[in-house]
């Protein structure tokens, strides 16, 4: 994989004020390195992402914004058409 085309540089304000370039690299590449690798590393990274991975879902954390948007749209639908009946 080519570096540019899995990472991107973006800027970030810290806490301290400052501006600080990050490099940030694509989810699919991460997964792809982290569980295609064979090393103590990669299998420590694999744990680490499958704790993390059931956690979240666990915990919930993982929302999909767009459904729950359109979901909330419906329910105010819902009880508008409600109102005009009653």
């Amino acid at each position: 994989m080519k570096e540019k085309s899995v990472c991107s540089i973006l800027e970030h304000t810290a806490t301290d004020g400052k501006s600080y370039q990050t490099l940030f690299y694509n989810l699919d590449a991460i997964l792809s390195v982290g569980y295609r690798v064979n090393s103590s590393n990669a299998t420590k990274f694999r744990q680490w992402a499958n704790k993390v991975l059931k956690s979240y879902l666990i915990k919930g954390y993982t929302i999909n914004q767009q459904m729950k948007e359109q979901q909330l749209a419906n329910l105010k639908r819902a009880g508008q058409k409600k109102k005009t009946l009653w």
